[in-house]
């Protein structure tokens, strides 16, 4: 929370709580702004080792959504 507190009191940074494998929401969040920071990546070991799908659908779709959004719409 420390890092988002920083952002919040230094920057004009909005939160956006959605599913980043939910392709349509994320280009939604995406449109008309200047710069994207994904933060919905997936670090806790253990998940990995209990649900390796779920992490890589997480992991790699949801940063291909986060990829494919901001090409669309220039962020």
């Amino acid at each position: 929370m420390y890092n988002l507190t920083y952002l919040k009191n230094n920057f004009y940074v909005t939160l956006i709580k959605e599913d980043i494998r939910d392709a349509k929401q994320v280009e939604k969040a995406s449109d008309r702004v200047d710069v994207v920071i994904p933060t919905a990546i997936q670090t806790a070991v253990n998940t990995t080792v209990l649900d390796p799908r779920t992490d890589f659908e997480i992991n790699a779709m949801g940063m291909f959504n986060v990829l494919e959004a901001t090409r669309k719409t220039g962020a």
